[in-house]
């Protein structure tokens, strides 16, 4: 069994890694097979390797953060600054799974609160960080509300606030822009004039080169070896590629034209976005990249022209038809950056096969055309392995095949080279540019890497319509939404006196019989959602859908059971009852903060319980829109999942398997990333914790 020490010898490596071997439960070889090696102090060490050569589970090998399974050798963590909280700091690739926190301040000072720092010294320590961050927000400024790459950033300020000797990265550039690249750079070289150590795992080894000062390459085999620091090729320019403004199709096309978008404007919960330069007339066959920075808007374009969101105004037509998900299935596909969300199938080829069944292709053809994907994107060893234990790039490629895998006439891409290895990024490239010059598929895809587009030779829309310079509060104006004032509650109530109100409401619709009393518990609802709720009408309407649904299962179950005329009465009244009793808890966690909410069941449970509620209160929304948005992604590829399909017993299992299925798989995930990110921030170390004072 691995051993991990801590020591304060100011002569000794920062870490040691002494013939470290690790086999996951069940597995049948060792992920990573006697590794040694030392970080110094002050130097920055680089891992490469080909997508799921294991690089992510050596870090998480460092940090101690590994499930329980065949694990031996030695890792020696040596602390030499009494400054230090923890152990090593761990920026994992996905930020918005290791946001634990609602607003800036208090998401970077959680590590602070694990070590019962002072609130006066956290204050200082979360403004410090904020600012190395080069994020200038108000302290209260919502985490959610930030782009990924900017959430990124958070993440790293929220463990130099800790001020660790060891930090890791796994793959930092993979959600950023060139400006955010440059900004990491600058980043490790501070840290390591500092006398910091870094341990990078990255694919794009050319991006850190300038900054490395010893290279490693981790082999599918699970053995690290030397390797040499190659030379920088990566410019940290702007995006190459054929520069058409954006403004029309390829030339001798534009009778075919497949995409078409104008002057789009999006109202969202924290602004708007305006994206009135930006004009797509895509043909058919025709790859358009989607650049721009962080924030400017690419992903959101993405799901506007998939049928996703609906823009405020604007024009946007996808096949000659105003952009919908009903119209567009079987027709379009759709990759995001997180892939898991669409898998459900026992193994690979049966989950790329899936959609190519679904649009009628007999058995031969389907394992004739799964099999030349699988083959195109280097997954042809896997076909019978289970995409549930798959690397984060072996996933996103086998998504990437399930898309292709139903023919769609339009590909939609976000990232889709993100955390790929460059013999990866390579066979994606190949297969999209095959797709579209012989299968006149037409490709739409976002990307950070400046080198895509012109090594491709497409054409390339600027989202942001030119890269400009930050201004004064150090964000870019084509970074920008348009932001909206936090809107506050009308009426303070203390959030103790607001949580009796709601329990005493919730309590009382147990007792409430008769249409008079649960009328009158309706009335008192509604008088708390207009006088305390933050946006007391996108409550009300969120409240409302949940109720019609709700009412409509329950009513039909009843009318099945007791027949149409006592079913529908007696089943309006239980669904009414049951609602209300649930109702005045979404109420108390709307017009609260987490924060708020902490404080408040601290005073009934114990401390890290209340904690551990909240948190999961603060992820249920995002839970909720993830089962939304893998629902729109499976109809896209062809699940009969809307309400028309519940006519046909025959699309009922498509419920089961491509809608529930997913949503316990990344139920599960989420519940897992949040436990690894709380505990690589060190929480549950000591009995009790401060508290962020910035609420």
């Amino acid at each position: 069994m691995a051993g991990l020490n801590t020591g304060s010898d100011n002569a000794a490596p920062v870490l040691t890694v002494d013939r470290l071997c690790y086999a996951y439960p069940g597995a049948a070889s060792c992920t990573l097979q006697d590794i040694s090696f030392s970080v110094g102090p002050g130097e920055c060490h680089l891992v490469e390797g080909v997508t799921g050569a294991g690089k992510t589970t050596l870090l998480l090998a460092i940090r101690g953060l590994l499930p329980s399974g065949s694990l031996s050798g030695n890792i020696h963590f040596h602390r030499k600054n009494r400054k230090t909280l923890g152990g090593p700091g761990l920026v994992l690739q996905n930020p918005k799974t290791q946001l634990l926190r609602e607003s800036l301040g208090a998401e970077i000072a959680f590590g602070l609160e694990n070590h019962c720092v002072s609130p006066d010294d956290m204050v200082r320590l979360v403004r410090t960080n904020l600012g190395h961050a080069g994020l200038y927000r108000p302290l209260d400024y919502p985490v959610d509300a930030l782009s990924m790459g900017q959430q990124y950033r958070i993440c790293l300020a929220g463990q130099l606030a800790m001020e660790p000797e060891l930090i890791m990265f796994d793959e930092p550039v993979a959600q950023l822009d060139p400006r955010g690249v440059r900004f990491i750079l600058d980043t490790i070289t501070r840290l390591k004039k500092s006398g910091r150590s870094v341990l990078i795992c990255e694919h794009r080894s050319d991006i850190i080169a300038p900054v490395a000062d010893r290279m490693w390459r981790l082999g599918c085999d699970g053995i690290l070896a030397p390797a040499e620091v190659g030379r920088p090729v990566w410019s940290g320019g702007c995006f190459s590629g054929r520069r058409e403004g954006g403004d029309g199709p390829a030339a001798g096309l534009k009778d075919d034209r497949v995409i078409r978008v104008e002057s789009v404007k999006l109202g969202g919960e924290y602004g708007t976005l305006e994206l009135d330069g930006v004009r797509i007339d895509a043909a058919r066959g025709e790859r358009i990249a989607l650049c721009g920075p962080n924030g400017s808007g690419k992903t959101t374009l993405i799901r506007i022209v998939a049928g996703l969101i609906r823009p405020v105004s604007g024009r946007v037509e996808v096949l000659g038809k105003k952009s919908s998900v009903h119209d567009l299935r079987g027709k379009v596909g759709v990759l995001f950056q997180d892939p898991a969300r669409q898998l459900f199938e026992t193994t690979v080829f049966k989950e790329v096969a899936f959609a190519a069944t679904r649009i009628g292709m007999d058995d031969d053809k389907t394992s004739e055309w799964v099999l030349f994907l699988l083959e195109s994107l280097g997954l042809g060893n896997l076909l019978d392995a289970s995409p549930h234990g798959l690397s984060y790039g072996q996933k996103h490629l086998v998504g990437l095949a399930s898309v292709l895998a139903m023919r769609p006439e339009v590909v939609l891409l976000d990232d889709p080279f993100a955390g790929l290895d460059h013999a990866s990024r390579t066979r994606v490239a190949l297969l999209l540019a095959d797709l579209s010059s012989t299968g006149g598929m037409t490709v739409l895809y976002t990307t950070h890497d400046p080198a895509i587009p012109g090594n491709l030779g497409d054409r390339v829309v600027d989202v942001a319509g030119g890269g400009s310079e930050p201004d004064a509060s150090g964000v870019s104006p084509s970074e920008k939404w348009r932001e909206k004032p936090v809107s506050q509650r009308r009426l303070h109530l203390p959030a103790g006196l607001m949580f009796g109100i709601c329990m005493v409401l919730s309590i009382g619709a147990f007792g409430a019989k008769t249409p008079v009393l649960l009328t009158s518990l309706t009335i008192a609802n509604l008088a708390l959602v207009l006088l305390l709720a933050n946006r007391p009408v996108k409550l009300l309407l969120k409240s409302g859908a949940v109720f019609l649904y709700q009412s409509a299962l329950i009513v039909l179950l009843y009318m099945i059971r007791f027949g149409p005329a006592q079913g529908f009465g007696a089943g309006g009244l239980v669904s009414w009852q049951l609602f209300l009793a649930f109702w005045p808890g979404v109420i108390f966690m709307a017009a609260n903060t987490q924060q708020r909410i902490v404080r408040v069941l601290d005073r009934i449970m114990p401390q890290k319980i209340a904690f551990v509620s909240a948190t999961c209160l603060r992820f249920l929304p995002m839970l909720l829109a993830e089962m939304q948005q893998i629902r729109e992604m499976q109809i896209l590829r062809g699940a009969r999942i809307m309400a028309v399909d519940l006519k046909k017993p025959r699309y009922w299992p498509d419920w089961l398997f491509c809608l529930l299925i997913p949503t316990l798989i990344k139920t599960l995930s989420l519940a897992e990333e949040i436990a690894t990110a709380a505990t690589a921030r060190d929480f549950g170390i000591y009995r009790n914790r401060t508290v962020w004072p910035g609420e």
